[in-house]
């Protein structure tokens, strides 16, 4: 059996040192491996919530209010779901967030543009002025098209003040 020296030794507290350094580097570097790993995983949560972004426009009919917005989501999800079937995780991944994403926006815009043709029916009814709304309106749809739903939701969002 060993026995240890009773008398401290610098040289055995120094590599006792480097191996507490080297067990946090070994710790760290398998922390950093397992996130890796659960990145490159199956996107089974993004396709998920793109296909429930996707139905929640569909649902304010975006397919008719924000048609140039829900197909280019409607795309990305279908890209999404072919690079998964490739085994392409990373790919899926961001393609099914990029179709999350468009889909959220193809809802608001969806959405703002049924409020702006309903108030412009109302106005329209009332026999106040509406033209100008109308304008951004179609400002909005053109702005859509040219893949700025962002931009697009905020031009909107300007007719439904006008209205109003």
């Amino acid at each position: 059996m060993y026995a240890a020296p009773l008398t401290r030794d610098t040289g055995s507290m120094c590599s006792r040192s480097r191996r507490v350094s080297w067990a946090a580097v070994r710790a760290g570097a398998t922390a950093v491996v397992l996130m890796l790993a659960a990145c490159a995983g199956v996107p089974s949560q993004e396709m998920s919530d793109a296909r429930r972004a996707l139905d929640a426009a569909r649902e304010v009919h975006a397919q008719q209010h924000a048609r140039a917005s829900y197909e280019r989501a409607a795309s990305a999800l279908e890209v999404a779901a072919q690079a998964l079937g490739a085994g392409r995780y990373e790919d899926a991944r961001q393609q099914a967030e990029a179709a999350r994403k468009e889909a959220i926006l193809s809802r608001e815009l969806a959405t703002r543009v049924a409020e702006v043709v309903s108030a412009i029916d109302a106005v329209r009814a009332a026999g106040g002025p509406w033209q100008g709304a109308e304008g951004l309106l179609r400002e909005a749809e053109a702005t859509s098209r040219a893949g700025d739903t962002a931009r697009a939701v905020q031009i909107a969002a300007r007719a439904l003040t006008l209205l109003r």
